[in-house]
């Protein structure tokens, strides 16, 4: 005796599609040369302000065609903690070039500015007393003064035509 039952259809249980959601952060590109080279940096046996600047300029040129609008963009974000008149007295106070230590807490990255100027430079401790020497030199920074004009025109020459300066500033 054969019974035809229907035949039952097999449902495949849903499976749950897992979709890996990544956010992406929207970093400075001066951060982003930081912490590239604060990673190298932190894995040398040597670590000095010389050491510091090697790697920060072994980095700088993926992101940034023009070196010393990096070494602007620092100190851009180095004059931030300079506007503070708590930062510039503990710097007085401990005998310490409040450029040179801001120019390093920039360094030691975002997070640490941050603490910085919520809680003031004493959250850095003893670490702060390292920060003597400036990481931004003259040189890096392309300031147009007399002495600096005459070096850089008798190398290159440059004409400017009236037309090309009356587009620059149309533009």
């Amino acid at each position: 005796m054969e019974t035809n039952f229907p035949i039952a259809e097999v449902q495949k249980p849903t499976e749950k599609v897992l979709i890996k959601r990544t956010r992406k952060y929207n970093v400075q590109p001066v951060y982003a040369v930081l912490s590239k080279a604060r990673a190298q940096f932190f894995r040398q046996i040597e670590q000095n302000t010389e050491v510091k600047r090697a790697c920060i300029e072994r980095h700088i040129y993926p992101l940034y065609d023009d070196r010393s609008r990096f070494w602007c963009d620092l100190m851009n974000e180095a004059n931030d903690l300079l506007d503070s008149r708590k930062f510039n007295d503990y710097c007085n106070k401990n005998r310490l070039n409040p450029e040179a230590v801001a120019e390093h807490i920039i360094f030691e990255g975002k997070a640490t500015k941050r603490a910085v100027q919520k809680n003031g430079p004493e959250v850095l401790g003893t670490i702060s007393e390292l920060f003597r020497e400036k990481l931004i030199k003259k040189e890096d920074l392309f300031i147009p003064t007399a002495s600096r004009t005459d070096q850089v025109t008798s190398d290159v020459s440059i004409t400017l035509d009236e037309t090309d300066v009356s587009s620059e500033v149309a533009e």
